[in-house]
């Protein structure tokens, strides 16, 4: 009896670290698939009523959605004709201007395939960094009026754009683009002094919200975050 208890701990005990084990590994999978979307890209409908969001899930099912972007990053956008009506793809500031951001290799599939799994190798960068539109940079997509094309375009999200819009029915396809950040995933544009100013400790303090990492330099979330040294 003694021995039947002792393989049936021994058997849960391998059991839990079996299952633990496979969590851990599922969880970094998980995590790792996340990290690697950082480049994000987005999928439109297009019809004259508006915009309709197909991925990712934030926009889903949501007519105009709102974009949320990094300022310095290149995005992605494919967007595919649903009522065969003529549309084009365009960002634009306060002043409804369209603005050169966007890649001059769009991809145009105009068989019907209807695929949404976005353009291949189209460059322009990876999502990441402190991107500038390149010289040859477009301000609006060609005009797709068949029912079932899309479209692919990759921009880069300058903090002056607002808008995303389809020139021909610029009153109901068009939403709006929030932007934050300054470039880079650092962010921040001057110096700031955090919290009250003086901080007692064994280093450079920075205040704000930023991550701090013992007896070092402490970065916030909106730049560099002077401090004094401590005590």
């Amino acid at each position: 009896m003694r021995d039947d208890q002792q393989t049936q701990a021994h058997s849960r005990r391998r059991f839990l670290t079996v299952t633990g084990g496979t969590l851990v590994g599922m969880t970094a999978i998980g995590s790792a698939r996340q990290k690697g979307s950082q480049s994000e890209s987005f999928q439109l409908g297009g019809r004259v009523q508006g915009w309709q969001g197909q991925a990712p899930n934030s926009i889903e099912g949501k007519k105009n959605p709102t974009l949320s972007l990094q300022t310095g990053q290149t995005y992605q956008v494919t967007w595919k004709n649903l009522d065969g009506q003529p549309h084009d793809f365009a960002l634009q500031n306060s002043d409804g201007k369209n603005l050169k951001v966007i890649y001059p290799n769009v991809q145009t599939n105009t068989n019907g395939s209807g695929n949404m799994g976005g353009g291949g190798n189209m460059g322009g960068g990876n999502g990441g960094g402190n991107t500038s539109p390149p010289n040859n940079a477009i301000a609006k997509t060609k005009i797709v009026s068949k029912k079932g094309a899309t479209q692919t375009l990759r921009f880069v999200a300058t903090e002056d754009v607002e808008h995303y819009i389809c020139t021909v029915h610029p009153t109901t396809m068009k939403g709006k683009v929030e932007t934050s950040g300054k470039g880079g995933s650092n962010g921040g544009s001057g110096d700031h002094m955090g919290g009250n100013g003086n901080h007692s400790g064994n280093g450079d303090h920075m205040g704000g919200n930023g991550n701090h990492s013992g007896n070092g330099d402490h970065s916030g979330d909106n730049g560099d975050h002077g401090g004094n040294d401590g005590n």
